[in-house]
């Protein structure tokens, strides 16, 4: 009875769904890296993993009701699968925002699906306490990135949605930043460079001797839960 009472105003409301005004998106759902630098070809050769990610998107549907633009952040954690003896405390994470339009291809019923493209900047960064040489290290990237979502709200109301997205982001990263700390001398040593003089300088990044390679640095994948709000 519960869900047919939430099913009944969403059936009747959707052949006058209102498409233009403010919309507000809450995100929940899992984060993933991919390519070699997130499984194990890194600075403590260890597999990131798929972690919780929560974000939100804020935007403008014109009266035109096929498309809308906005903004939106998200974060990530990505667990450490590290079974070294010498990375203890390991951790990652990633954050990313973007700006972008979404088209909106049904204008009635209940269901909503839409595609969206944006433009944006993305970071990323791992910390570990290296217990062979008593220092703590940690490295980090950014970068612009391109952003290709899709999902699908179903109103429940004029005012409520819930839904399915998709995010993917083609990040270019720009700057690689290493920096470590020994514990003793209190010694910070940090180093940024584009991801292509690491390269060129045969930087060395686990303990496996795999050399950098520029080309496995991560994209960003997101896969939530949406909640809509339109006041």
């Amino acid at each position: 009875m519960f869900v047919l009472a939430l099913l009944g105003p969403a059936a009747s409301y959707g052949q006058a769904r209102r498409h233009d005004g403010f919309v507000g998106q809450l995100h929940l759902g899992l984060g993933w890296c991919t390519d070699d630098a997130c499984d194990e070809d890194n600075a403590i050769d260890a597999k990131l993993g798929t972690g919780a990610s929560f974000g939100m998107f804020l935007g403008y549907r014109f009266p035109t009701p096929y498309v809308g633009v906005g903004a939106n952040w998200q974060y990530s954690l990505h667990p450490v699968d590290d079974d070294k003896n010498w990375a203890e405390d390991a951790e990652a994470h990633s954050f990313a925002f973007d700006f972008g339009a979404r088209a909106h291809p049904l204008v009635r019923g209940p269901f909503d699906p839409w595609v969206g493209l944006g433009i944006g900047y993305a970071f990323a960064g791992s910390s570990w306490d290296n217990t062979q040489i008593d220092r703590s290290e940690s490295s980090s990237l950014d970068g612009p990135a391109f952003v290709f979502s899709v999902g699908g709200d179903y109103w429940l109301s004029d005012r409520f949605a819930v839904g399915l997205a998709i995010r993917y982001m083609l990040v270019f990263w720009s700057e690689l930043c290493l920096e470590t700390e020994y514990a003793d001398l209190r010694w910070p040593d940090d180093t940024c460079a584009a991801p292509d003089e690491w390269e060129d300088r045969g930087l060395f990044v686990s303990l496996r001797g795999a050399r950098f390679d520029g080309d496995d640095l991560p994209d960003l994948v997101q896969f939530l839960l949406t909640g809509t709000f339109a006041p």
